[in-house]
């Protein structure tokens, strides 16, 4: 006999079926919420992310966006610029060391692909900007750009 058959609920036009099925997914939502706070399952995440998920084409990028979208504190690329060649390149920040950060220089319009570099830090003025504004004015070619950079340039001057 059917796990729903011991219910007693009954909603018209609804059948036992749909309801029980609808409790036991939220439930099970819940209890998947609660799990993932757990430190095993967070040493678990940070283990498929960092041996699988960082292998799939486009995965760092959507993990960028989505990121940025929920407003989440793990920032995982920060918006930037550098000078390069008497011109203001914006790119992002995806990694850091000491003294070092690692830079992806995207290509417009299509921001997923690009080219990577190291520079120091003093060569990187960090943008007040989030990365969906940044990945805007990289598919609109450059639309923007010019505003961003000249009130960075009134708040922080490039070091000489």
């Amino acid at each position: 006999m059917p796990v729903a058959h011991h219910f007693p609920i009954e909603i018209p036009g609804i059948g036992k079926e749909t309801v029980v099925t609808i409790l036991l997914l939220l439930i099970l939502c819940f209890l998947a919420g609660v799990f993932m706070k757990s430190k095993p399952a967070q040493q678990f995440k940070n283990w498929l992310e960092t041996k699988i998920l960082v292998h799939i084409p486009g995965y760092s990028y959507l993990r960028a966006l989505s990121t940025d979208k929920l407003n989440s504190q793990d920032q995982s690329w920060r918006p930037a610029s550098v000078l390069i060649d008497g011109n203001e390149v914006i790119c992002f920040v995806v990694d850091e060391t000491e003294n070092y950060y690692s830079l992806f220089f995207p290509g417009a319009p299509t921001p997923t692909s690009g080219t990577v570099s190291a520079r120091l830090k003093g060569d990187v003025r960090l943008l007040p900007i989030s990365v969906s504004e940044t990945f805007m004015i990289i598919r609109q070619l450059g639309v923007g750009a010019a505003a961003v950079l000249e009130n960075l340039d009134r708040q922080q001057p490039l070091a000489k």
